[in-house]
């Protein structure tokens, strides 16, 4: 495959790391996907890996992967230049994730694994209808997105986006039981292949969720389904997902309690997440209203907006001993006070603020045709 452009660069790389991935489904394992190849294809094109990002899971789940498809295929029509690359791009890699998928269909068929293939013959390619659908499709989405070299994948505001299809079981006569079983056996999925990935510890693959917090008008969001995942995390104790609570100042001390016993585990979560002061801030640099009541955390846990924009958090470091050190040891003879030596050492720390600043300014983010159909306005644009 010629490499003619960026998309095309990409799109290999996506393609052949997906054709490379053989399924694996362990026993009584109901989501497979688990990652089988260490080390993706590297192409000279590209200029690394995309990370710290939520996408907005809720609404490819949603749709649908035929349904965004029809609607790629129809801007095909008429695209020319850039955006035929780039629709191109996105066309190619979701036939190859369905492909991926219908692999793993036959597999479990094979295996004897009902449950899992039963739920392959609609999703990806169409909405989840229920919230095992749903969390099948999310772990679906993330395995695609790391093989396109999207790391650091955050699952936002899980109690939130998945909260319709817990609802549409419980109305189906599931128990709190069965569903609480549903949830559990995602989070363990998530940790299946942890191996692969980067992290500054195995298991830190930035996978943070985030329960509960206010809507613009003071209510709590605090739901049914986020007490399952609250559970879950209780009862398996593993490291991901890292639960963020959000709470306030009406926050009731009953989800303080509940949240120590988490930290009580030993696990070095929850993290609490003031929304008091977290939502007029992010309102205060210029988010909008909904977006900022939205927030989440990236994998880090800086507060960032979901399904709208991707902040670049820790883009960079500062190293403060280092600096300190260095500018210490180069004026210590020639500073006549304390005080002196001091204005050396804040002279140092701008000059290397600015440093960073300036060898960051001219950052160049990837392109990811896949990443894309989960950002809000991607696709229109």
């Amino acid at each position: 495959m010629k490499q003619k452009n960026e998309y095309d660069a990409v799109t290999l790389r996506v393609v052949t790391a997906l054709k490379n991935e053989k399924p694996v489904i362990y026993e009584d394992d109901i989501y497979g996907f688990n990652r089988s190849q260490r080390y993706l294809p590297k192409y000279e094109r590209l200029c690394g890996h995309i990370g710290n990002v939520t996408p907005n899971y809720g609404a490819v789940i949603k749709r649908g992967f035929r349904s965004i498809l029809s609607e790629v295929e129809e801007k095909l029509l008429n695209a020319e230049g850039e955006h035929k690359q780039f629709y191109t791009a996105v066309k190619e890699q979701l036939e190859m994730v369905l492909e991926v998928s219908n692999r793993y269909r036959q597999e479990a068929e094979r295996l004897g694994n009902v449950q899992l293939s039963q739920a392959l013959g609609r999703v990806p390619e169409y909405a989840a209808t229920s919230l095992y659908e749903a969390c099948l499709f999310q772990k679906i989405l993330i395995f695609a997105l790391r093989c396109a070299d999207v790391a650091h994948l955050t699952l936002g505001r899980f109690d939130q986006y998945m909260y319709e299809y817990y609802q549409a079981d419980v109305a189906r006569g599931m128990t709190r039981d069965e569903l609480l079983e549903i949830v559990e056996l995602f989070f363990i999925s998530i940790n299946m292949d942890t191996d692969l990935y980067p992290g500054v510890q195995q298991g830190d693959n930035g996978q943070s969720l985030v329960l509960g917090g206010f809507d613009l008008e003071g209510n709590s969001m605090f739901n049914e389904l986020s007490s399952i995942c609250m559970d879950a995390s209780l009862d398996l104790n593993v490291i991901d997902p890292k639960i963020n609570l959000r709470v306030g100042k009406n926050t009731p001390d009953e989800l303080f309690a509940y949240g120590t016993k988490l930290t009580k585990q030993g696990m070095g979560f929850p993290q609490y997440c003031n929304d008091d002061i977290v939502v007029p801030g992010l309102i205060a640099l210029g988010y909008e209203p909904q977006d900022a009541v939205n927030y989440t955390v990236a994998a880090c846990w800086e507060y960032i907006a979901p399904n709208c924009g991707m902040d670049i958090d820790n883009r960079a470091t500062f190293n403060f001993p280092l600096v300190i050190g260095n500018s210490i040891k180069a004026h210590l003879l020639e500073a006549d006070t304390f005080e002196s030596l001091m204005e050396y050492v804040q002279e140092d720390i701008r000059a290397e603020v600015n440093n960073i600043v300036d060898t960051r300014s001219v950052f160049i983010q990837p392109v990811s045709p896949l990443l894309s159909i989960l950002f809000d306005g991607c696709l229109e644009k």
